[in-house]
């Protein structure tokens, strides 16, 4: 039995150190090109502080559902966004446990991290400004999110043994950065206000970058240790989850019903995961193409590609199923 620190034996001949230093120069030219190509800008510039105005206890109204101008699509697009971006702490912990923090890899995570902290500044000071959503059940909502302690990593997710912590870490970030700019990008097309629609294509933007370098080490690493990161793909494939999605950790009544109007809108579903996440993710790496995998490797690209093949049946049932579905726009919001 193999830990999720340490590359299984007859594996790759590098441990998790070993396989970390030798990717320090790609995360150093990855660091490089993002720095060059990053914007910085600040959330204060995408807020209308204008329209905003006291609330109870200082002497104004506290929040009532017509004030809202958000369509309930566009609202549960936000509250979703905003949670996920909420679990950056959980997010930092995991990468932060399998890298060296006085190296380049610290000096990734710092950045990335002071980056990924605007999403959510900017999110929830529109929101509670513009009177969008209840800024109390807001906050109960961030709460309970953080309390469940998110792990994509946890071994009771049924992860394969055959890999590296490090590997799932950043294996992980790949999809979940390239589901989030989806989201966001999707979220602002379908939204109505202006505001809305360029805040979230900023914060789309950065996901993009950040992608782009959880992208690049894993396709490093496939050449460095094949059957490590091939396990590490397949593990997330196969039981990746946003965090708060229905059943998995973090759910909740409200959660759940926020997940169902952000599938009914269109905004993220199981045809724009497969479509827009796992497939350009697996095409760039070229999982299927590639050669020098050893027994275990192949075991798992096997495995990879059987569930490929059951994922885009699910898919087509979900659309067979989509019309029959009673919509859930308007209905109560769970207390």
């Amino acid at each position: 039995m193999t830990s999720l620190t340490g590359i299984a034996t007859g594996l790759s001949p590098m441990t998790g150190p070993d396989l970390l230093r030798e990717l320090l120069p790609v995360c150093e030219t990855e660091l490089e090109r993002h720095m060059k190509m990053a914007k910085d800008w600040y959330p204060h510039d995408y807020v209308p502080w204008d329209g905003g105005f006291n609330f109870a206890t200082l002497g104004g109204d506290d929040w009532d559902p017509t004030q809202s101008a958000l369509s309930d699509a566009s609202r549960a697009a936000l509250v979703g966004l905003l949670l996920t971006e909420d679990n950056l702490p959980s997010y930092h912990r995991m990468i932060a446990e399998h890298v060296n923090l006085d190296d380049a890899w610290g000096v990734w995570l710092g950045r990335w991290t002071a980056e990924e902290m605007r999403h959510s500044t900017v999110i929830r000071d529109y929101l509670v400004v513009t009177r969008g959503v209840d800024p109390v059940q807001l906050d109960i909502a961030r709460t309970r999110n953080a309390m469940t302690v998110f792990n994509p990593l946890s071994r009771d997710r049924g992860l394969p043994e055959h890999s590296e912590g490090m590997l799932l870490a950043i294996t992980y970030m790949a999809f979940h950065e390239l589901a989030s700019r989806v989201s966001q990008r999707n979220a602002a097309q379908a939204g109505t206000d202006p505001l809305v629609r360029r805040l979230l294509h900023r914060v789309a933007c950065d996901e993009t970058l950040h992608m782009l370098f959880y992208r690049n080490i894993i396709d490093s690493a496939l050449d460095l240790a094949p059957d490590a990161t091939m396990a590490a793909i397949y593990g997330i494939v196969s039981t990746f989850l946003m965090p708060g999605a229905v059943g998995g950790p973090g759910s909740s009544p409200a959660l759940g019903y926020i997940a169902a109007l952000i599938v009914e809108g269109g905004v993220y579903d199981l045809r724009r995961h497969r479509s827009d996440v796992v497939v350009p993710l697996l095409r760039k790496w070229r999982v299927f193409e590639r050669d020098g995998f050893g027994p275990i490797g192949q075991m798992y690209r096997d495995r990879l590609a059987r569930f490929l093949a059951d994922l885009t049946r699910r898919v087509e049932e979900f659309d067979h199923s989509r019309a029959a579905r009673p919509t859930v726009l308007g209905a109560r919001h769970p207390a």
